[in-house]
């Protein structure tokens, strides 16, 4: 038994240092996991605005512009950008509708519509 005196402290030591790198590990991964949830909430959003962007023109008259409708205020920081632009063929135009939230592209989406 003497020439086991400090092992149960050694062994302490070394448990608790585990515990911390697995700890470490364990909330560095749930930082990610949050960071990678934000930015796919941030892109479907984009993407669903953009998509009711696109009904909103098509029920409108064909026209050279749309101006874009109105965000809800749920949607703080997005805003659209609507452009037309003609074909080759006068009676059809190609509708790019941009999306943005805090500066930064979050969804673009192409459809076309006719006279």
């Amino acid at each position: 038994m003497n020439g086991q005196k400090g092992y149960l402290l050694i062994e302490l030591l070394v448990a608790l240092a585990l515990l911390g790198v697995i700890g470490a590990a364990f909330l560095s991964g749930l930082g990610t996991v949050a960071k990678t949830t934000a930015s796919t909430n941030e892109r479907e959003t984009g993407r669903n605005l953009a998509q009711s962007q696109v009904e909103y023109v098509q029920g409108l008259t064909y026209a050279p512009s749309y101006a874009p409708a109105l965000i809800s205020d749920d949607y703080a920081g997005y805003s659209a950008v609507i452009e037309a632009s003609p074909l080759d063929n006068p009676n059809i135009q190609q509708v790019t509708v941009t999306i943005r939230h805090q500066d930064k592209v979050v969804a673009i989406i192409e459809s076309y519509r006719a006279r």
